[in-house]
């Protein structure tokens, strides 16, 4: 059984989904805005902003889980393992998508910080093993 978290990291997992959350939904709400801001595009064909779209659901869609992990950590710990994937490879796609010139340095900087959710969510489970 795990332990607990502690009010820091339930806190953490708040704000994680806060920011998944309003990440997402801006994407879903202005598309085109984020297509510009992720290839310096102005302009997407309608299937490009619907998938777009799509994607925006999936990172608001983390975080929903990230609050379910702050409200009952103990049921939702597999989620951490999920959002420590997505956390990595999000930012090495856009790193690749950069250096392919199909992304801007903008949207890749941006990405980048989930490196930094990454480090805080290996953290919380190392330091709160499986008892």
């Amino acid at each position: 059984m795990t332990k607990a978290p502690t009010k820091f990291w339930k806190n953490l997992f708040i704000v994680a989904g806060v920011f998944n959350g309003l990440a997402g939904l801006l994407g879903m709400l202005f598309p085109a805005h984020g297509i510009k801001l992720a290839t310096g595009l102005e302009v997407a064909e309608p299937g490009i902003l619907f998938v777009f779209f799509l994607l925006c659901f999936a990172v608001a869609l983390f975080g929903l889980g990230y609050f379910l992990v702050a409200f009952n950590a103990v049921a939702n710990r597999g989620l951490v393992v999920v959002g420590i994937i997505g956390k990595v490879c999000f930012p090495v796609m856009a790193l690749y998508g950069y250096l392919g010139g199909m992304a801007t340095l903008e949207i890749t900087l941006l990405i980048a910080g989930d490196l930094i959710w990454a480090g805080l969510f290996i953290y919380y489970l190392k330091n709160n093993p499986i008892r």
